[in-house]
């Protein structure tokens, strides 16, 4: 099985896909609407991709899960409790 450090590594690496594939900011208004479906699917990726850092990180210490629709403030939060 993967470590965390691998873990991690895949889900940054994914993340900066997702980063050099996102329109400039200039381009944003030329986009049609299939473009702006796949852009906000290229934010959603980078958004997962941080969720699930850092639910590894609370794995990787022992802290539970959250399961509230808030993930990343409450394991940011749970994580910082735990010094990580």
């Amino acid at each position: 099985m993967a470590s965390l450090r691998e873990k991690v590594e895949a889900e940054l690496e994914q993340m900066d896909q997702a980063l050099r594939e996102l329109p400039g900011a200039r381009r944003v208004k030329q986009l049609s609407v299939l473009e702006l479906g796949g852009t906000a699917s290229l934010l959603s990726s980078l958004y997962h991709g941080a969720e699930n850092i850092l639910k590894l990180g609370l794995l990787a210490v022992g802290v539970a899960r959250p399961a509230e629709q808030r993930v990343i403030v409450t394991c940011c939060s749970r994580l910082a409790s735990t010094g990580w």
